[in-house]
């Protein structure tokens, strides 16, 4: 809704992972699907109302660091995936 009403003309998504559950400073306790869901909402809405995104990372300082590093990669993953169905949608349509 706020996308659709303010119309920008770029996102800055800072997609920190301090907020996964175990993290010594984020308080938030989501798990890694939650992060997931949260990544997510943002690619969806920017592809949705066609607002490029700029990802920078932040936080992320959970006890064990893979955590932290897989939750960190799955920001990219995600974004990713979300560009290539951008260019099939945009090559499908003409």
């Amino acid at each position: 809704e706020m996308i659709a009403s303010r119309r920008p003309g770029l996102l800055v998504f800072q997609a920190g992972v301090d907020g996964l559950r175990g993290d010594r400073f984020g308080r938030l306790a989501l798990t890694r699907t939650g992060l997931r869901r949260r990544n997510a909402l943002v690619f969806d809405a920017a592809m949705e109302f066609g607002v490029p995104v700029v990802v920078t990372m932040g936080g992320g300082y959970h006890k064990d660091i893979a955590q932290t590093v897989e939750c960190s990669a799955d920001v990219y993953r995600q974004a990713s995936r979300s560009w290539s169905r951008g260019r099939r949608a945009a090559a499908e349509a003409g």
